[in-house]
């Protein structure tokens, strides 16, 4: 996403929290049919990567920071320390 490209995602552990199913990229099943039809639908419609890439790589400037980051890591050590 951070290269403006479309993603094709397994809906599974971590994918499901940075791929948004329709708005960055596709989240399928874990079945290679499915994960088929989402290439071939990238891959036959050039306004609709040019858009989910552009939003994907949007959402990484947002949202994928350093800083932001750090704070996430930060509040995850704040957290432990005080359990």
């Amino acid at each position: 996403m951070a290269c403006a490209t479309p993603v094709v995602g397994i809906r599974e552990g971590g994918v499901r929290e940075s791929v948004f199913d329709g708005k960055t990229g596709f989240l399928v099943d874990r079945d290679p049919h499915a994960c088929a039809n989402a290439l071939d639908k990238l891959l036959s419609d050039a306004d609709l990567r040019e858009r989910l890439g552009a939003e994907g790589r949007s959402l990484v400037e947002s949202q994928w920071t350093w800083d932001r980051t750090g704070r996430r890591i930060e509040q995850a050590f704040e957290r432990l320390a005080t359990s």
